[in-house]
């Protein structure tokens, strides 16, 4: 863990992935100058994931106002920290600072900001997505304005396509197909043709 006098441990949650594989531990620290908080998050990837790599990342928040204490900037960090993980769920290990049921309740008010994120997105359909959605893909958005989302791809091997809302295209890197509207149908159509014979 780094130690440094600017900065101050705060908290440390665990992560996991798909089917509870734990997937390391992150400890994170901070410092606060007025407006300014700056937060060290320090991963370290548990020893069975060795395609995952430690890491060391400095995230930076400026609030419009000076906040009243030192809780409160951290909960306002936390909340949106925890919402930009994207991969794996966080869990309570320790902190100096905050209750598990304090962190759990920081996990919910993310997990409410990822829904109301992905709501708005929603909204950012194209003729692709409806596509997808006719042919029961499931498309989902990827990020907070819509422009990238995912679809169960129609090979139905348990992974994704990727979707750009901008540019109307999809594409599978594990099937190796790609295109607009049109190739996205005929390779559903060639797929039942096959399934029929």
């Amino acid at each position: 863990m780094i130690t440094s006098n600017n900065y101050t441990y705060f908290l440390t949650y665990d992560q996991t992935g798909e089917w509870d594989i734990e997937l390391g531990e992150t400890n994170l620290s901070y410092s606060l100058s007025k407006n300014e908080l700056n937060v060290i998050s320090e991963f370290k990837a548990d020893k069975k994931m060795s395609f995952f790599k430690d890491s060391i990342n400095v995230h930076h928040k400026v609030f419009h106002q000076e906040p009243a204490d030192v809780r409160t900037a951290l909960t306002a960090f936390l909340i949106e920290h925890l919402s930009d993980l994207g991969y794996g769920h966080p869990w309570y290990v320790r902190s100096d600072m905050f209750t598990k049921v304090e962190f759990d309740d920081m996990l919910n008010a993310a997990i409410k900001l990822i829904r109301e994120r992905k709501a708005k997105a929603r909204l950012n359909t194209s003729e692709l997505t409806q596509v997808c959605e006719t042919y029961k893909l499931n498309p989902e958005p990827c990020n907070d304005t819509g422009t990238s989302w995912q679809a169960s791809c129609p090979s139905r091997r348990g992974h994704w396509i990727a979707i750009s809302t901008e540019s109307n295209t999809w594409g599978c890197g594990y099937c190796r197909k790609k295109g607009g509207i049109n190739e996205l149908a005929e390779w559903i159509e060639e797929i039942k043709l096959k399934s029929l014979t």
